[in-house]
C-alpha cells in the first residue's frame, strides 16, 4: 500500500510539473513571436522538452509491471 502511495504523489508531482512547463513554453514562444526576440522562442522551446519529458516519466510508475509476459510456443 505505501508503495502505491508512493508512486500516485510522484505522478502527481511530474504531471503538474509537466504541464506547467508545458504552458509557461507555449506563452514563452508566443510572446517570442509577438516580440520578434528569439531567446524567448529557445528558451520556450526548452520548457516543452522539459516538460514533456515530465509527463512521460510521471507515466511510468504506472506502465510498469512487475510480471513480465512470455509468448507460449503453440504445440
Amino acid at each position: 500500500m505505501s508503495g502505491f502511495r508512493i508512486n500516485f504523489w510522484l505522478f502527481v508531482i511530474l504531471f503538474s510539473l509537466g504541464i506547467t512547463l508545458i504552458i509557461e513554453g507555449i506563452v514563452l514562444n508566443i510572446i517570442a513571436m509577438t516580440a520578434n526576440d528569439a531567446s524567448y522562442l529557445l528558451e520556450g522551446t526548452i520548457l516543452i522538452f522539459l516538460g514533456s519529458a515530465s509527463l512521460s516519466t510521471s507515466l511510468y510508475p504506472f506502465l510498469s509491471t512487475k510480471t513480465q509476459k512470455t509468448i507460449k510456443p503453440r504445440c
